[in-house]
């Protein structure tokens, strides 16, 4: 398909570079005495620290860039956002120059532990006790804690409890959980009547090890992709190892999507495009439901589907798989007996045009003109942000773009402001999270979150973004924020919906540690995303036609409303 757009000047296109107004030295002031005082404006001082951050860093000397950094992981410290925070003290500890010591000692401080109080910002406020991880909490509960910083991978489960030491410690966990969880109200969870169920399970067990086992069964109660056993890992589960071919769920049916050359799969004849029937003489549903206990938890029942038929042959490395393979044209079908061994892992399917690539992210230019960017993950920092600006600053002139966050199954959050940011003019709300802080099940505070634009220019022209169910935690809030904005038209299927907010950790007596779920985020017209995704504006899902030609109607489909975009604004 080959498509021209033609855009009204006046409507849309590239806003030029405009002089800035204010030095950057008096925004970092502003900034300053925002944050000083009990009355301090956070929302407010973070917007200009980010605008500072993103656009105009190098208008600063080493030891500015050092304040703004510190000042920014000091708001997401008070705020809870512990990743978020160290990302920006990292920023700031390999800055060097003159009177730059005492700031980046702050800095230094900060990677090891959170900094929720600077003396020329909170002069006369009472400083938090300087501690080590154990004591930084935010309740205890009996011998028990609760805190936002996750303790060290080496804290060792214990592993020779007593009765009355279980019993203990599942009456904490389920206290601990009960005063910090999320998502009770949300989810319609009785977590009353969970204790009632469990607790005389406890008492039956034999063993410490079936004890923990027993605990994480508690925790799935939650239904919840971001809570988890930290420290213990259960026996039963799903190895990754597979015969070599791979399988997903579309139009409703175990589709194999890819087959390796020279296996043994290959030489028997089985192609991309056919539909497996059978595993092991389990029809396809009976399967699925095999394989629930031994998949993670995840936060909307299309997700464990996507899940459990991308996985579906999995099994122990050697082990055979049978199965029941119907070919698309209807014919016979085949029985195949398949040596299991190759890791199964997420492999996005690549556009059938020339692509330039980094770490995380990959751009070219569709057939048709338009531009192509498509975010792999997020699992990196602000390098995620620099790689995106190199790709858009190439697709500049590009009369449309479309963004792919399809299969991105997230990371960290900390390059989607500047990401964002390109795209809008002005700054927009993009979201509202929540942080329990209280008891009660609906004790939360609320922040409204905004962004502001990015970089030295914006790309105003036409813009799509493709997603998928397997759009998921970091992906899951990206498409959150770039819906909220009103600037892309949305394409594709309800993403994931594995979206918490943040989290806490229990740890128990024993040592085992928990993470729980204690916030949300919403959009910004206050629709919850955990459990319920983005839905996009326009449906459309990958088919086994797809498959079989080796074609992609959903970015078809993208350029299609792009097409008509243009048309409307010619």
């Amino acid at each position: 398909m080959t498509i021209v757009l033609v855009v009204c000047a006046c409507v849309v296109g590239v806003a030029e570079d405009t002089p800035a107004v204010e030095p950057t030295e008096q925004m970092l002031h502003r900034a300053r005495v925002a944050l000083k005082g009990a009355d301090k404006d956070i929302a407010g001082a973070r917007e200009i620290l980010l605008d500072i951050a993103q656009n105009r860093a190098d208008d600063l000397n080493p030891t500015g860039r050092c304040y703004v950094y510190v000042y920014l992981g000091y708001i997401e410290d008070r705020e809870g956002n512990r990743e978020a925070a160290v990302s920006w003290f990292e920023k700031a500890a390999v800055l060097e120059g003159p009177d730059i010591k005492w700031i980046r000692q702050l800095a230094e401080i900060g990677l090891t532990k959170p900094v929720t109080w600077i003396r020329h910002l909170d002069q006369g406020a009472t400083p938090e006790k300087e501690s080590n991880w154990e004591e930084n909490i935010i309740e205890r509960i009996g011998e028990g804690y609760v805190t936002r910083d996750k303790p060290p991978d080496s804290l060792v489960r214990k592993m020779a409890l007593t009765k009355d030491e279980q019993l203990e410690n599942f009456d904490i966990l389920w206290e601990a959980v009960d005063r910090t969880f999320s998502f009770f109200n949300h989810k319609g969870i009785d977590w009353q009547e969970v204790k009632t169920r469990y607790r005389p399970q406890v008492e039956a067990v034999e063993t410490t090890e079936a004890f923990y086992a027993l605990l994480g069964q508690c925790i799935r109660e939650l239904k919840d992709a971001h809570s988890w056993l930290c420290n213990h890992r259960p026996n039963q589960s799903l190895p990754w190892f597979g015969p070599a071919i791979t399988t997903a769920l579309i139009e409703g049916k175990a589709v194999v999507t890819d087959v390796v050359e020279d296996s043994e799969a290959y030489k028997s004849g089985l192609r991309p495009g056919w539909v497996i029937e059978a595993v092991d003489g389990l029809m396809i549903a009976e399967t699925v439901e095999q394989l629930r206990p031994l998949l993670r938890v995840h936060s909307s029942e299309r997700a464990f589907l996507q899940e459990a038929y991308r996985r579906l042959l999995c099994g122990d490395d050697g082990a055979t798989v049978s199965l029941e393979a119907l070919p698309p044209d209807g014919g016979a079908p085949m029985s195949l007996e398949l040596k299991r061994g190759t890791p199964k892992q997420r492999s996005p399917v690549e556009p059938a045009f020339p692509l330039e690539k980094s770490a995380h992210i990959w751009w070219g230019v569709h057939p048709s003109g338009c531009g192509y960017i498509r975010v792999l993950s997020f699992d990196g920092r602000m390098e995620i942000a620099d790689e995106f600006d190199q790709a858009l600053e190439s697709l500049r002139n590009a009369p449309a773009l479309v963004l792919d966050i399809r299969d991105n199954p997230g990371g960290f959050g900390d390059a989607q402001p500047r990401i964002v940011g390109r795209f809008i003019a002005e700054r927009v709300k993009v979201g509202v999270s929540y942080v329990k802080n209280g008891p009660e099940h609906d004790d939360f505070r609320m922040r409204e979150q905004y962004f502001a634009p990015a970089g030295r220019w914006q790309y105003t022209k036409p813009l799509a973004l493709l997603m998928n169910t397997g759009t998921g935690s970091a992906a899951d809030l990206f498409a959150c924020y770039m819906s909220s904005t009103g600037r892309p038209i949305t394409v594709g299927t309800t993403t994931h919906g594995n979206l918490t907010g943040v989290g806490a950790y229990v740890v128990l007596p024993c040592d085992l540690v928990v993470r729980v779920s204690n916030g949300y985020v919403c959009d910004a017209r206050g629709n919850i995303i955990e459990g319920n995704g983005t839905a996009p504006q326009v449906h459309a899902a990958r088919t086994i036609r797809d498959v079989i030609e080796g074609t992609d109607s959903v970015l078809d489909r993208a350029v299609q409303a792009l097409e008509e975009i243009g048309h409307r604004t010619s």
